[in-house]
């Protein structure tokens, strides 16, 4: 099932826009120490969609989109 992130709580919205922004930065660092070639690696993290609960099959995961460079990341 897809669901819109629109659909999610406020927090959860925060928590993937803060995890986008430390995803974005921490690909810039695979281009620093030269990890990877091209747009060939990526990063990702979890989203834990009920803290109190804790992970869950719910969980989003933030990831970078295949093909997309890295330079191009916000």
């Amino acid at each position: 099932m897809t669901a819109d992130l629109a659909s999610y709580p406020d927090s959860v919205r925060s928590d993937v826009a803060r995890t986008r922004a430390v995803v974005a930065r921490l690909h810039a660092e695979l281009t620093r120490w030269e990890l990877v070639v091209w747009t060939a690696g990526n990063v990702s993290q979890r989203v834990v969609v009920s803290p109190e609960v804790g992970p869950g099959a719910d969980d989003l995961l933030v990831i970078k989109p295949s093909g997309v460079s890295y330079d191009e990341l916000t």
